[in-house]
């Protein structure tokens, strides 16, 4: 697998490429995931037989470029809430289309952990570029989520979502309501993609368990259910 360090739009963008990839594999990571993008990657190669190409897009102020709106409970600064719109423009306007130009119009996975996660969710359901999402404990406690989620049906065809058995377990009022959150969620997503395109699956421990371990299962998931529909 080769690997490719490059900036695009002012961003660190690092690409690990098979020589001849099917499916592409979009992750915005956040500098506290700096270590843990290679190992990730070495884990999706081990557990899909598929080929890939996948880019790790550089998020240098997690809430304010992926959040797609405000929320104290997540952060009290100027501006958060207001950024994610750029950060799926430049994703969606500028990396897919390098990755395109470079690797053919494969089908792409858009994916992340906790607040990237989230973002992947919203980018599904803002536009049409992406044919799954790999969406590894995500942040659906953010205010206003149930609402947009039902409003907003996603252009995504496979969605992977998962949780930590013990992320409801807080006597946090707003981030308790994940569990519910995502719940129902899941099963809105059963109702508009259809049984097989969506799966929850839970994970043992809390938000801070083996990150990168599960966004390479959310991954490998999407992976393969894409392969099984273009049989």
């Amino acid at each position: 697998m080769q690997v490719e360090n490059l900036e695009m739009d002012g961003r660190k963008v690092e690409i690990f490429a098979h020589e001849r990839p099917e499916m592409l594999l979009i992750q915005p990571s956040g500098s506290h995931e700096t270590n843990s993008i290679a190992p990730e990657v070495g884990q999706i190669e081990a557990e899909s037989p598929t080929p890939f190409a996948f880019a790790s897009f550089a998020i240098t102020d997690w809430e304010r470029e992926l959040a797609p709106w405000e929320d104290a409970e997540l952060s009290r600064r100027e501006g958060v809430g207001q950024q994610a719109r750029g950060s799926l423009a430049s994703i969606e306007g500028t990396l897919l289309p390098l990755l395109q130009n470079r690797f053919g119009p494969l089908p792409c996975i858009l994916g992340g952990y906790s607040l990237a996660a989230l973002f992947a969710l919203w980018s599904a359901c803002e536009t049409t570029s992406f044919r799954a999402v790999a969406a590894a404990s995500p942040s659906v406690w953010l205010k206003d989520w149930p609402a947009y989620a039902s409003a907003h049906r996603p252009h995504a065809t496979t969605i992977y979502l998962s949780l930590g058995d013990r992320e409801e377990k807080t006597r946090n009022k707003t981030f308790a309501r994940i569990g519910d959150n995502i719940r129902s969620y899941h099963q809105l997503l059963t109702e508009q993609l259809g049984e097989g395109h969506t799966v929850l699956e839970w994970n043992a421990g809390n938000h801070f368990a083996d990150a990168d371990k599960r966004t390479a299962r959310a991954f490998v998931w999407c992976m393969n259910q894409l392969q099984t529909q273009q049989l």
